[in-house]
């Protein structure tokens, strides 16, 4: 009899502790904001090298973005990759979003690659405590 008494604080005290992970974890997504970074760089996948101007492509992927109803904020880049064994360099735009969905993002990013003839984009995500600032 005592055995299954100590069993059954043990269970107990593992489902409380389950409990109180599953509640910290539900504070932490309240409290936290879905942020991505996505990168484009502008050179085109079949040829390595611009083709399209980067005022143009700035105005395509804002536009996909606007079409899609989500707001960013954008940042001009270069970047740096081998390419056949040789360094090659590239224009990028870098978009910050912040309250998106994955969904939303994967489809955007389907779109500018689709329009500016890309490989691919890099996606990041993570989770960060944001908050809009108004003075009093």
């Amino acid at each position: 009899m005592v055995l299954w008494i100590k069993k059954l604080k043990i269970a107990i005290t593992i489902a409380l502790i389950f409990i109180i992970i599953i509640g910290v974890y539900g504070l932490y997504l309240s409290l936290t904001t879905e942020h991505y970074t996505i990168y484009v760089g502008l050179n085109d996948k079949d040829q390595n090298k611009q083709i399209i101007s980067t005022s143009d492509a700035i105005e395509t992927v804002d536009e996909i973005f606007f079409n899609n109803s989500v707001d960013f904020t954008r940042f001009g880049g270069k970047g740096e990759f081998k390419f056949n064994g040789s360094e090659s360099y590239e224009n990028s735009l870098v978009y910050e979003v912040y309250g998106s969905d994955r969904e939303s993002i994967e489809n955007i990013s389907s779109q500018i690659c689709k329009q500016l003839n890309q490989k691919s984009v890099l996606i990041r995500y993570e989770r960060s405590f944001s908050t809009f600032y108004t003075p009093s």
